[in-house]
Parts: C-alpha cells; structure tokens; sequence
C-alpha cells in the first residue's frame, strides 16, 4: 500500500511529540524520525503545509547528517513547497525554514526514486488472484496522470535438480500464451506461508516428489516492474523422492526430469514457459559458471 499524505503527516506529528519528551537524549528517535520526514518531504502537500514544514525543520536540526546540498540540485514546488529534483529555482519560503539538511534529503530521495513521485492509488478491481490500481503518478517531466497497475500475489518456485544434473519440471500447454513447454513447480505463496514451504508444497502436489534436504534461496525478481508487482522467490533444492501421484489435478502435465545442458536450445525454441522458469535456470547455470550449457 502507498504512503498516503495523511498518514505521512500523522506520524510526523507523532513523532514531534515522542521527540519531544526526549530532550535528555535528542537522538534517540533520530532514525525513525528522519526516515518518516523524509517520507513526508517526498509528498506534495495541498493543505497543512507549513505547519508539516516547520515540524520536519525542528526534527532534522537534531539529527545528525552526513549529507551535504548541491547548489541548485533541487527545488521547491510553487503551491506548497514539496522539494522536486533538477529545478534550478530558488527555495521558496515555506522551504527555506527546513534549512539545507531537509532540502538535501527531499533531493536524495527524488534521486533515489528517478524523480517518480506518486500521491496514492484506488483499486478498480480485487480478488484473490490480482488487484488493478489507478496511481496518482508524476513523472521526472512534470506531467501528471493516473496510471493503470496490476497487483499478482508472490510466487514461490522450486528449481530440483538431481545428482546427474538433471532438473525437475513439467511439460504442460498455458491456453493465455497458447503454448507448450516446460515450466519448474511451484505456486502461489499463501498468507503468513514461507516461501521455501510453498514451493516444496506445490512441487510435491504438481510432481509426486517431495524436495529433500535444506532449500537455497536462489534469486528474487520482479518481471514486469513498468506496469505489474509480481514478485518470484526461486528456492533450489538438490534432490527429492518419488512418494507417488500428483495430487494437483488442476496442474497436470508431463514431469520430467531434464538434463540442464538441454536449457540454452529449449529456451531458443520458446520451450521454457515464463520468467520464474527462464529466469531460475539461467541465473543457476551462470552462477556455477554456465558448465551444463556447454553440452
């Protein structure tokens, strides 16, 4: 969920307070606090401007920072003053109180974020499967408008491979794509479930065998970051047992175990489905130096 500018004001105030009664040891709450403001100086405020601003000064002059201002690296918004990066104007005066250590970190944030600048989001659509946001979006240009964004559930993927190099998967058809291929186990990561857990759950439902040993967290990645969150977490395992049928029936396909040095030319023939799978396999083989490819 977003950082709404309500709530960003609220734990400003919040912490104004707590920082208050802490005058016998100013930076106690000194991380805290600066992480909330510089939250809150990322956000154009429309109303309650100047009452945020002052808060934000008086906590930053207690917190110690390394940071220094660039001259004319930043600038602050004409309605209300929020910091935006690359403007070569002057502070305004709802800025200028929160001295060069606020400007400096509403700068490293805009810097850290591409100069993208988000105001909160609705939801259009929501079930357990996906969720599609309307975000109140503005980009490094200026321009504004609200931005369609899909919302998947974390998945979680066992990548099984055996003592003869061989890696477990399934040869099934995906009727969105219309297409066969191969694809590692795994599924959709339950409330308060871990990952690890998930992945050896469903390889055992999809496959009739149960991972063995210890998993690897392998790699994380999102694979689509310019319109969707569909976070993959990729566990590795090193053998697994045959403890009978699949269970899944909704899932079925073909399981196979497959060699790894067959990887490079089933990806070439568009014959490895999906980035959990492509995207596992590839980062395994480059990571131990890519030695299965050569077969």
């Amino acid at each position: 969920m977003l950082f709404s500018q309500d709530r960003a004001r609220r734990q400003v105030v919040k912490r104004a307070r707590r920082q208050e009664r802490s005058d016998t040891e100013p930076g106690l709450l000194g991380a805290e606090v600066e992480g909330c403001v510089t939250r809150t100086l990322s956000l154009c405020r429309y109303s309650g401007c100047f009452r945020i601003l002052r808060v934000a000064a008086g906590l930053l002059r207690r917190i110690p920072s390394a940071h220094s201002t660039t001259s004319g690296a930043i600038s602050p918004c004409g309605r209300c003053g929020t910091v935006k990066h690359g403007d070569e104007r002057e502070p305004s005066a709802a800025t200028a109180g929160l001295g060069t250590r606020a400007r400096a970190y509403a700068a490293i944030v805009a810097e850290e974020r591409g100069g993208w600048r988000t105001f909160g989001e609705k939801t259009v659509y929501d079930n357990r499967w996906v969720r599609l946001g309307l975000v109140d979006v503005q980009a490094p240009n200026g321009e504004r408008w609200e931005y369609h964004v899909v919302h998947l559930g974390r998945i979680a993927v066992a990548l099984i491979v055996d003592d003869q190099d061989r890696v477990l998967m399934s040869w099934r058809y995906r009727f969105v794509t219309e297409q066969w291929g191969f694809e590692l186990l795994g599924g959709l990561v339950d409330e308060g479930e871990d990952g690890a857990d998930t992945a050896a759950r469903e390889a055992e439902e999809e496959s009739g065998w149960r991972p063995v040993g210890e998993p690897e967290h392998l790699v994380s990645f999102e694979p689509l970051p310019g319109q969707v969150t569909a976070p993959v977490d990729v566990f590795l395992w090193r053998g697994a047992e045959r403890i009978g049928e699949p269970t899944d029936t909704e899932e079925v396909g073909r399981v196979e175990w497959v060699p790894l040095s067959r990887v490079p030319k089933l990806a070439q023939r568009r014959e490895l489905l999906g980035s959990g799978t492509l995207v596992a396999l590839l980062y395994y083989l480059a990571s131990r130096g890519g030695g299965a490819a050569a077969g």
